[in-house]
């Protein structure tokens, strides 16, 4: 999840680093994949302290950013999240791919940016 809004910011930024990053890296589709390829170098065994501190740092950053760009982050927060728990099920669960990632449910909707940044009504 974290590489996909990671991707979404950079192209935001500069368009096409994507398909130039894929292309010098022909051998791995994603950075997760890249990891992906080296399972036993890496252990998932998280420090507390120093996870709180990085979660942390990155939101101070994010919200820096979008309020230097005069951004509502709450607006855009709510209407992220609200289009995010409109993936779940009816039973109000996570559907699954195979691959891991979570499926849009029957009820998703698109998130209304446009509407958080007060540029449109609707």
């Amino acid at each position: 999840m974290i590489e996909e809004e990671f991707w979404e910011l950079a192209e935001s930024l500069f368009p096409g680093c994507k398909d130039m990053y894929l292309a010098s890296h022909e051998d791995h589709e994603t950075l997760s994949g890249e990891l992906a390829l080296y399972p036993e170098a890496y252990e998932y065994d998280p420090d507390l302290i120093e996870s709180a501190d990085a979660v942390a740092d990155l939101d101070v950053v994010i919200n820096g950013f979008g309020i230097r760009s005069g951004f509502d982050m709450q607006s855009l927060s709510r209407e992220v999240f609200s289009s995010n728990m409109s993936k779940l099920g009816a039973d109000g669960k996570p559907i699954y791919h195979p691959n891991g990632k979570i499926a849009k449910g029957p009820d998703f909707k698109q998130p209304n940016i446009a509407k958080a940044l007060g540029l449109t009504d609707a």
